[in-house]
């Protein structure tokens, strides 16, 4: 499939229009959080993947792949899906934008329908990979709920996901090194850390 640039008012308003929409939902917004909650969550996700200040949107479809829309700037977007390396993305329950490794380049996460987490990094070509398996975010267990934040203020990007049978835990956020599992011992603080990479424990 070649890449196709649609009128914002036609070609893209009527795949929109196709899709699921969530209680809350809008087409002209972004998610108000990085929450990303137990229900299908936002069908539309805004975000400059490629670093033109303009925004570009990720979509959500139940029951088909997934698409990637590139904001022109002049009404139109172009679909870049292919030529991003996603393709092929079904079964998504949410997703969001951030950049985990702040390398300036903007990394898409998403959960699926079985409760897997994926986190795809982004390149300085507009190519995405998938790179979760790798920097620690290949979880056993499936993923319920899962929300972006900085537990510990120190600048990175960590992961709350609560797990099914198990609660919450926090994947602490290394940078360009991935990320490390860490449980809370209690209501206080204070927290452990059961897998590391490349990370003494506290």
């Amino acid at each position: 499939m070649s890449n196709a640039m649609v009128p914002v008012s036609v070609g893209l308003g009527l795949f929109l229009g196709s899709l699921s929409w969530s209680q809350g939902d809008s087409a002209g917004e972004g998610p108000s959080s990085q929450h990303l909650g137990r229900t299908s969550g936002p069908r539309i996700v805004w975000g400059d993947f490629d670093g033109d200040e303009l925004r570009d949107l990720y979509a959500i479809k139940e029951g088909g792949p997934d698409r990637l829309f590139r904001n022109l700037g002049d009404g139109r977007f172009e679909d870049v899906t292919e030529i991003a390396g996603l393709t092929a993305l079904t079964g998504t329950r949410s997703a969001t934008w951030l950049d985990f490794n702040h390398d300036q380049h903007a990394d898409l996460f998403r959960l699926d329908q079985m409760g897997r987490a994926h986190l795809y990094e982004g390149t300085s070509a507009g190519v995405f990979e998938e790179a979760g398996a790798l920097l620690g975010l290949e979880l056993r267990e499936r993923v319920l709920d899962a929300e972006w934040l900085d537990y510990d203020a120190d600048g990175r990007q960590d992961l709350r996901v609560e797990l099914e049978g198990k609660g919450p835990i926090f994947l602490h956020g290394l940078g360009e090194r991935g990320f490390e599992r860490v449980e809370l011992e209690g209501p206080t603080l204070g927290c452990r850390v059961s897998r590391s990479l490349g990370r003494a424990s506290r």
